[in-house]
């Protein structure tokens, strides 16, 4: 099973992390509850750019610094990150039950994790779609 299961984070991380991108600019007060690990990354390297890299001084300090590290762009890179994290520790897991010769388990344990983070991305995709939606008079 020649690391599918790290892919599958990897493509899940790439594509919530564009989703999470669009809820921030749909001007959603909350982050995208599947998202969680890539935003709050996301947020921390926005915060340590401005630290490191930025004008601390500056009333617009956000734009001192490199604009894929500004919010919400930074949410695409720190979700692939973490997301692909998770996948390699997943990948992990897969890579003993492989060595142990528990096949059935493995290929049981992939539709799960690939179930999950389908419905994962398609409920957050449905959610920014209605919030994206023109309510009221």
């Amino acid at each position: 099973m020649a690391r599918r299961l790290l892919v599958i984070f990897s493509a899940y991380g790439l594509l919530i992390g564009l989703i999470s991108a669009w809820w921030w600019l749909l001007g959603a007060c909350s982050i995208p509850p599947s998202n969680l690990p890539g935003v709050l990354l996301g947020d921390w390297l926005y915060d340590a750019s401005i630290r490191w890299l930025g004008d601390l001084s500056s009333p617009h300090a956000h734009y001192t610094i490199p604009a894929p590290l500004r919010i919400p762009w930074v949410y695409v890179p720190s979700s692939l990150l973490a997301w692909s994290a998770v996948g390699g520790v997943v990948q992990a897991i897969a890579d003993v039950l492989a060595s142990r010769g528990l096949s059935s388990e493995l290929r049981r344990l992939e539709q799960v994790v690939t179930c999950g983070l389908a419905l994962a991305t398609a409920a957050t995709a449905a959610l920014a779609l209605l919030a994206s939606l023109p309510w009221g008079p």
